[in-house]
């Protein structure tokens, strides 16, 4: 929008690939994992849950959080929206992840933090957490596959997030 529609594919991806980098460069110093993400990884571990990524950020992205942040030993599958056709709010990406841990979709639990990839769970018959870093739990109110809307995951306990019914699904 600020750039006009006249640029070439060549100068969107270089404006594009310009507006990583400085992200990157400007959250360098600031960035850190969620209040409870790491006791949430480590129970998910000690319960043996397979876990991926499933994210439509570029690789670089990607890297930036799960290598600087010591996160990717937590993930078996890491899926980037590099590796599918169809951007969320389509399944692709989550139906692949699933795929590729050997997992049913209607066995996953999704954490997603905006709403197209709310959407995209409910499409590949995934539960859901929304996590409110940028929108509201009143934008998934009576959604039935979102299970919980939570600020950070400080109060996610998973047993009782993977308790019947959803349990005898994921368990």
């Amino acid at each position: 929008m600020y750039l006009g529609s006249q640029l070439s594919d060549s100068e969107l991806a270089y404006w594009g690939d310009r507006k990583e980098t400085l992200y990157r460069e400007r959250f360098a110093c600031c960035r850190e994992p969620l209040p409870g993400l790491l006791h949430l990884l480590d129970q998910a571990r000690a319960l043996g849950i397979p876990m991926a990524v499933a994210s439509a950020a570029p690789p670089g992205n990607i890297d930036f959080i799960l290598d600087e942040l010591d996160l990717r030993r937590y993930f078996q599958v890491v899926v980037g929206g590099h590796d599918v056709q169809h951007g969320k709010p389509h399944p692709e990406i989550f139906l692949k992840s699933a795929r590729m841990l050997g997992i049913e979709p209607v066995r996953c639990l999704v954490f997603e933090d905006a709403l197209t990839g709310i959407e995209a769970a409910r499409r590949a018959g995934m539960h859901a957490v929304l996590i409110c870093t940028t929108i509201g739990a009143h934008e998934v109110a009576g959604q039935p596959h979102v299970l919980r809307a939570v600020s950070d995951f400080t109060d996610l306990d998973l047993p009782t997030l993977l308790s019947p019914p959803l349990g005898s699904a994921l368990a």
